[in-house]
């Protein structure tokens, strides 16, 4: 098993998901740091992250953004605190089921070529080709994804631009 892994989270107005997240964070059985980023949200999230934090069995770090960064920035930002040898990225309305993040880890150790692995998202699944011999797809939802940090730095990190789709003129 790797020495760590870095789960990243942005939080934005996610008060509600905070309690269930953090219980379910709690069960992971492998050495973790968390890295949370509140981007700049209006309903007590950072208040109540920083209520839980010293509660938590593992390192956790905390950053309060001015102004909503988005998702990629957000954990483009995460990702410079950490060190370890894999990024779990994760949704703040996620739960971990117990043993997920062991199972993730334990896939991408088995095969050094393995950049990224998806968890199944349950009750709902985000629809996609998927090779049934070898697990390969051609994406992966950043709801909850453990990626190798090596793999992560080579590709550049994520693409922090945002599009702007208007309709016809």
């Amino acid at each position: 098993m790797a020495s760590n892994v870095d789960v990243l989270i942005v939080f934005y107005n996610s008060s509600n998901f905070i309690g269930p997240l953090l219980h379910s964070l709690r069960a992971v059985s492998i050495p973790i740091t968390a890295y949370f980023l509140d981007n700049n949200s209006s309903d007590g999230t950072a208040e109540k992250l920083a209520r839980e934090i010293p509660n938590l069995p593992f390192p956790t770090f905390l950053f309060r953004a001015r102004s909503n960064q988005g998702f990629a920035r957000g954990i483009n930002l995460l990702s410079r605190q950490g060190k370890g040898d894999y990024i779990f990225v994760l949704n703040p309305d996620t739960e971990v089921e117990s043993g997920c993040l062991e199972k993730l880890v334990a896939k991408a150790e088995s095969d050094p070529a393995i950049g990224i692995s998806e968890a199944r998202q349950s009750p709902r699944e985000h629809p996609k080709a998927v090779d049934p011999s070898t697990g390969e797809t051609t994406w992966c939802s950043g709801a909850a994804a453990l990626i190798r940090r090596e793999a992560f730095e080579q590709v550049g990190r994520f693409v922090e631009r945002r599009a702007r789709m208007c309709g016809a003129v």
